[in-house]
């Protein structure tokens, strides 16, 4: 595993959390949506109104995409395990506490320096030093 494998393993977790925010805004679209075309109110069901379609196909995307979204946490929270499961094994403790700040607790750099009483140069250099330890840990376990 190179750095940038190290890298791209880690922020699994990033691109997972921004893919349920999409979904998340996606979701209330179709809601607000569903909303203003369909009806006043999408409680009112009238059985052979043309409003009882649009209805059902809004009340279906909505289920759908929640589904989806509830797949896509379970999928979040079993990655997160992990990767917080491999970053525990690095033994430096700074080396560890900038890896869970920024792929567990997902903090921008400027939060992790803050956050660790650094600069944000050596923070980036800790960056550095870090993946290098976590990918020598990981290819010694696997």
């Amino acid at each position: 595993m190179s750095v940038y494998n190290a890298k791209k393993y880690l922020n699994r977790l990033r691109y997972l959390n921004l893919l349920i925010k999409s979904k998340k805004e996606q979701l209330a679209e179709v809601k607000n949506k569903a909303e203003s075309i369909c009806s006043p109110s999408l409680r009112e069901r009238v059985q052979t109104s043309p409003k009882n379609d649009c209805i059902e196909s809004s009340l279906s995307a909505v289920m759908e995409l929640e589904n989806e979204i509830q797949i896509d946490v379970e999928k979040y929270l079993k990655i997160q395990l992990e990767i917080s499961q491999a970053i525990s094994r690095i033994e430096n403790y700074d080396e560890r506490t900038l890896l869970e700040l920024r792929y567990i607790n997902l903090k921008k750099w400027e939060e992790i320096a803050v956050d660790m009483n650094y600069s944000y140069r050596q923070t980036l250099r800790l960056h550095g030093r870090a993946l290098l330890s976590f990918e020598r840990w990981h290819t010694m376990s696997h």
